[in-house]
């Protein structure tokens, strides 16, 4: 059952339906001191690392520290030469080959997506660079 919002009077006292009200925080409405927002906030941060780290584990074998590592190595940059993107730890793109599941390097999310779409084909690739070629000179 939800209390009702206490009143200046409800506060520090208790009701005949046992709600004590000293145990309330007002955060833009009430919240009961067990389930302030920002203590929420972080515990899912801390959870979401867990996640994370568990999610690399599972499906490419690293920790986050190699991540981290192999970012470092990479100057915080993408993999793909003549992208010039910085990555993030937030925004690194975990890139492996779909076949073998062995790990290639850490990408840019536009370069991750872009070898997705290009559904990681030679064949393709040197289609769209004979197009874009094709059509350079014509503009």
């Amino acid at each position: 059952m939800r209390p009702p919002k206490p009143s200046l009077v409800d506060v520090g006292t208790v009701r005949d339906d046992g709600f004590v009200f000293d145990g309330w925080v007002w955060k833009g409405r009430w919240y009961p001191v067990w389930r302030d927002p920002e203590k929420a906030k972080r515990r899912s941060l801390g959870q979401a690392n867990r996640n994370r780290a568990s999610h690399l584990q599972r499906a490419y074998g690293l920790t986050i520290s190699q991540v981290e590592n192999q970012i470092t190595l990479q100057n915080e940059m993408c993999a793909i030469k003549g992208c010039y993107r910085s990555i993030t730890d937030s925004k690194a793109c975990i890139d492996h080959d779909h076949e073998t599941g062995a790990v290639r390097g850490i990408l840019c999310h536009q370069c991750n997506v872009s070898l997705g779409l290009l559904r990681e084909s030679v064949a393709i690739l040197k289609g769209l660079i004979l197009y874009l070629r094709l059509y350079k000179g014509s503009r």
